[in-house]
This record gives structure tokens, C-alpha cells and sequence, in this order.
């Protein structure tokens, strides 16, 4: 009786390892297709929120260790593995849903392109129709365009002679959401009646460094050869930008502060793998949440970084060029008037934008493009470019002859504080 009893006892004990057995199969036969599933999904349909898949992945192949393993502890590893990545994807996909009702711009045709020497360009000839939404509110829907050597657009209208000026600097400079004829370039030439004409150098996301590297590599020179007058619109987070600190910029030109005061051009901020690298992590959502509220703020300390790199800017175009050279800063910010407040001390010729728009830091919101988009609005851009045109010396051919005889003399010292003096001071 009792041998019998021990036999049943093992068979039921057999039988039990067995469907255990079977199932751990079929939980890992269905984690691996469901698996496959989301590696199908991933190429054929190619989400926007594609670590949400990746995650999953990883999950379902814990999963499968999980069901499959014998050992105690790797169970328990794979298992916690399987929490953790169905936590990040939920949490990324948590946050590919704060990412869709929030600002996001659509730009088509892309205009952006690689470039070996900036980093980042337009490309040439490119029209794109760029629109801006909070969620599903439309803010803005401007078109950019570009010309074939790659600058943004100024309506033949405006532009006139036989002056030129050369407008540098990031999305303040460039229009961020505005068209042709909304931008500081455009207002000023329509109030200097035909007496310049212009080009804009400016680009969404730029620094010092790409206008020092567009000069030094002549590209300003291969455009228009000597300009008369260089404007060059700074804001404070242009301090950020010329360290290097920013996540839009890796390949951007990178510049070394060395003794003396001197800046000195030493390749691109990062290499090609970490370019590749941050290429990839940037399609993940959480990491783009992390990246926007906790990125490093700019620092005082990089002020002097900046500064070299505008002197050496300045130099240059003023000795090859004879260029009158403006630096006009948005201060603004504690950082914008230290800024404004370093480059005069280094005799660079300051116009404050609080001089153009007295009210700007009171009524912030009367020279934005909308609450949700601190870009200056068209009417902030007027009043800029009217005040430059108003400083700006009077340009005629005559004019113009006499200024090139002038310049081959050394250009005489100016006072650090040049505001007062104005774009005709500057030298």
C-alpha cells in the first residue's frame, strides 16, 4: 500500500514539473513573438517614440529568462530587469504624451543640413513652411526662406547700396517665427532707404562661434567681400552656446580661452561617436524631459570665453575688412547685462536693447511672439531695426569712397562705453 502511494506521489510530483516545465516554454515562447512583434513594429511602421518599443523588447526578453532559468537568483534578476524596463516604458511613453501637448515645431521640407565648419546650416535654396503648436493650438505658420548661398531670405524691396551690413547671431537675428519681412535685417534696410544692403548670417540655435568660424573660414568674404557695417545680436544664452553646453550643438565649432584674453579655434566641440550616440538617446523622450529642465545653466565664469571669441571677430573685420563692428545686446537678464558690461570694457562698440525698448523688462510681454514662445515679435524687430537705421551713417557712393581711402589708416581707440555713439561710432 504504502509503495503504491509513494509511486502516485511521484507521478504527481512528475506531472507537476512537467506543466510547470510547459508552461515556463510557453511563457518564453510567447515572450519571444511578442518580441519579434514589436521589432517588426519598430521597422515597418518607425514610431516617434520608438525606446518605447525598445523597452518592451527588454521586458519580454527578461520575461523569457524569467520563465526559462533554473537558478534562484537569476529569476530574481531577470525578473527585476522585467520591472524595470516596463516602468521606463511606460514612463516613456508618459512623457512622449507631455512632449505632444507642448511646443513642438514642424517644419516642411527640413532646412536644416550638416556642416563640417558650423556644425549645422540651412540649405541653399531651400522654401520650408514652419509651424509652431501647443498641443493642438496653432501659434505660428511662417515660411523660411533661403537663398543659394544659404542665408535667409531679405525681400528685394529693401535692399539697396553701395553700403552693405552683415547681421549675425542665433534665432533672435534669424526671425524665429516670422517671415521675410518681419526680421531685424529687413526693418532695418526698409528704414535706410536704399542705402545698404544686407545679409543675414543668423541661424536658429547660434552662437559667437559659428560667426567667428564663418569669418575665419571666409565664407562672409565669399559673400560680400568687405562689409561696411557687422551687427552682431547677442542674448545671454549665446554664454552657453560658445561653452559648448548645449544639446543642439555637439559638431558646432568649439574655441579654446587662451592667456591673453585669446580665443583660438580647436575643431568641433565632440567627435563623431558621440555625435552618433547622443543621436540615438535624443529619440527618447525621457531623455529629452531630462535634458530640457535639468541642463546646466550659463555660467559667469564662460563670460570671458565669449568676449575672446567677439574680439576676435572684431579684429579680424576690422584689420582685413575695415568693418564697423556693433555688438547689440538683449540685457534683459542679470547675465544679459553682465554680458553688455564685459564686451564694452573690451572696447567693443554695446548697444543695449533696454535703450531701443525702455519698457522691455517691465512689459515683457508686449515684444514676444506669445506667452508661450519668448522669441521677439515683429514689433520688437521694428523698433530694433529702425533705431540701428537711425545710428547707422548715411550711405552714398561718394560716401562709401571716401570711407575705403579712411580705412587703410589704423582704426583710432574708442571709449569702452559706445552706446551713445551707436552703430557710426563703431570701429
Amino acid at each position: 500500500m504504502m509503495v503504491r502511494l509513494n509511486c502516485i506521489v511521484r507521478h504527481n510530483y512528475s506531472m507537476q514539473n512537467h506543466t510547470q516545465a510547459a508552461a515556463r516554454r510557453l511563457v518564453a515562447v510567447f515572450a519571444a513573438t511578442a518580441a519579434a512583434a514589436c521589432v517588426a513594429v519598430l521597422f515597418v511602421l518607425r514610431p516617434r517614440a520608438p525606446f518605447v518599443i525598445y523597452f518592451l523588447v527588454a521586458a519580454l526578453a527578461a520575461l523569457a529568462v524569467t520563465a526559462l532559468a533554473r537558478r534562484e537568483v537569476i529569476r530574481n534578476s531577470a525578473l527585476l530587469a522585467f520591472s524595470t524596463c516596463i516602468c521606463l516604458a511606460f514612463a516613456e511613453a508618459f512623457f512622449f504624451l507631455i512632449g505632444q501637448s507642448g511646443l513642438r515645431t514642424q517644419a516642411r521640407p527640413a532646412y536644416y543640413r550638416s556642416d563640417a565648419d558650423l556644425g549645422y546650416s540651412a540649405r541653399p535654396g531651400a522654401v520650408s513652411e514652419v509651424k509652431e503648436y501647443h498641443g493642438k493650438r496653432l501659434l505660428y505658420d511662417v515660411a523660411y526662406r533661403f537663398g543659394p548661398d544659404g542665408l535667409r531670405h531679405i525681400p528685394r524691396a529693401v535692399q539697396g547700396g553701395p553700403c552693405t551690413v552683415a547681421f549675425f547671431g542665433g534665432s533672435f537675428a534669424f526671425g524665429h517665427g516670422l517671415n521675410d519681412d518681419q526680421t531685424v535685417p529687413y526693418y532695418f534696410l526698409k528704414a535706410a532707404h536704399g542705402s545698404y544692403r544686407g545679409f543675414n548670417f543668423a541661424f536658429g540655435g547660434y552662437g559667437p562661434h559659428q560667426m567667428l568660424r564663418e569669418i575665419e573660414t571666409g565664407r562672409v568674404s565669399r559673400v560680400v567681400k568687405r562689409p561696411d557695417l557687422v551687427v552682431y545680436e547677442a542674448i545671454s544664452d549665446h554664454v552657453r552656446r560658445a561653452a559648448g553646453q548645449v544639446y543642439w550643438d555637439p559638431s558646432g565649432p568649439k574655441y579654446r580661452l587662451l592667456a591673453g584674453g585669446k580665443a583660438s579655434y580647436a575643431g568641433p566641440f565632440h567627435g563623431k561617436r558621440y555625435r552618433d550616440f547622443l543621436r540615438l538617446l535624443r529619440k527618447s523622450w525621457l531623455y529629452r524631459f531630462i535634458e530640457l529642465h535639468f541642463a546646466g545653466a550659463a555660467h559667469p565664469a564662460d563670460v570671458a570665453l565669449l568676449v575672446a571669441i567677439v574680439k576676435r571677430a572684431q579684429k579680424i573685420l576690422q584689420h582685413r575688412d575695415h568693418s564697423r563692428f556693433v555688438a547689440l545686446v538683449w540685457d534683459n537678464n542679470r547675465l544679459g547685462d553682465l554680458l553688455a558690461r564685459d564686451l564694452a570694457q573690451h572696447r567693443i562698440n554695446v548697444i543695449r536693447v533696454s535703450a531701443i525698448i525702455p519698457d522691455l523688462t517691465s512689459q515683457p510681454a508686449k515684444y514676444e511672439l506669445s506667452p508661450l514662445d519668448r522669441h521677439p515679435s515683429a514689433k520688437a524687430n521694428r523698433l530694433i531695426g529702425e533705431y540701428l537705421a537711425r545710428l547707422a551713417p548715411r550711405c552714398t557712393a561718394a560716401a562709401n569712397s571716401v570711407s575705403a581711402e579712411r580705412s587703410s589708416a589704423p582704426a583710432a581707440a574708442h571709449p569702452p562705453s559706445a552706446s551713445a555713439r551707436g552703430v557710426a561710432g563703431a570701429r
